[in-house]
């Protein structure tokens, strides 16, 4: 072990464990040919030109194994690491960086999110749309759909700041935030203050945002998985907002027996959806499901759902 972390900074080895965690799906220290294969299916779901095979499985497991115990350990993973360093590395390698480029955040109901392409894009449609109409983002906006200019947008914290207030009105006194003046573009300094500004009312509003600051934020092309995670939990508490009883009266229909409707109001909105989708599961015959992560990764559950609200979809 201490031979493979040679020339690795604590920083460093750090990030690697946190990448290592993402293939290790049980976090038992070994990464087996079954959680290669999900990584491997997850690519492809996010890269459709991306194939493979059960013998790549067990190639890319051969290529890493060095002490031929049939898994990939944390040491035998910083060797990889450290091929990818310098410039080298084989088919491991190449998953490897295919995967760091899936940005996951964990959510509630205990599952994996992961950011592909196309979900990145519609993150930067779903803000145009929102947005489009203030005529404070006419310098921001639109965003493109194609590529990170979204993670550039908000490195002096004003689109971040328009999005924390439309979730929850008045989390941010914009009077507080420094405004650019014309073309003028705010100094350092102004953007760090705004940004330190929007982490603390991201946090208030329930966003995870342990060990970020604003040099993270500002430097968002150098960050990008930090920058989408945190636009992911904002987009989804934008979304999930909407589900109540005062917009959706009709979710009554989800009480269970011996609740009461003030039960039903302690719900978070993600539980509301995940009884809501229960709900419609139950009445097509389909077992119940705990998460949106494990439990929905082979679409069967979506798939019955669909069927269930339209039966012209299957």
């Amino acid at each position: 072990m201490a031979k493979s972390l040679h020339g690795f900074s604590p920083s460093e080895v750090k990030e690697y464990k946190s990448h290592f965690a993402s293939f290790d799906a049980d976090n038992d220290g070994f990464v087996t040919a079954s959680e290669l294969s999900l990584v491997l299916a997850e690519i492809a779901k996010a890269d459709p030109k991306f194939k493979y095979d059960e013998k790549d499985v067990k190639g890319y497991i051969a290529e890493v194994d060095k002490n031929k115990n049939g898994t990939i350990e944390f040491d035998e993973f910083l060797d990889v690491m450290a091929a990818v360093k310098s410039g080298k590395g084989g088919g491991f390698a190449e998953v490897y960086k295919k995967k760091k480029e899936l940005i996951e955040m964990k959510t509630d109901t205990g599952g994996t999110h992961s950011l592909a392409v196309e979900e990145v894009a519609a993150f930067a449609s779903h803000i145009n749309n929102i947005l489009g109409g203030d005529s404070d983002m006419k310098a921001y906006l639109p965003i493109p759909e194609e590529g990170l200019d979204l993670v550039k947008r908000v490195a002096d914290g004003w689109l971040l700041a328009k999005f924390i207030n439309l979730i929850v009105k008045d989390t941010i006194d914009e009077r507080a935030l420094n405004k650019p003046k014309g073309s003028k573009a705010l100094l350092e300094v102004q953007k760090q203050e705004n940004l330190n500004l929007v982490i603390k009312a991201a946090l208030s509003i329930g966003v995870k945002v342990t060990n970020i600051g604003a040099t993270d934020l500002m430097n968002g092309e150098k960050n990008p998985w930090i920058v989408l995670g945190i636009l992911w939990q904002l987009v989804k508490l934008h979304l999930l907002n909407s589900i109540n009883l005062k917009n959706h009266p009709e979710l009554i229909a989800l009480l269970e027996e011996g609740e009461t409707l003030a039960d039903l109001l302690k719900l978070p909105p993600e539980q509301l959806l995940l009884r809501w989708f229960n709900y419609h599961l139950k009445a097509a015959g389909h077992k119940k499901i705990n998460n949106f992560g494990p439990d929905v990764k082979d679409s069967d559950a979506y798939l019955t759902l669909l069927n269930q609200l339209d039966k012209k979809t299957m």
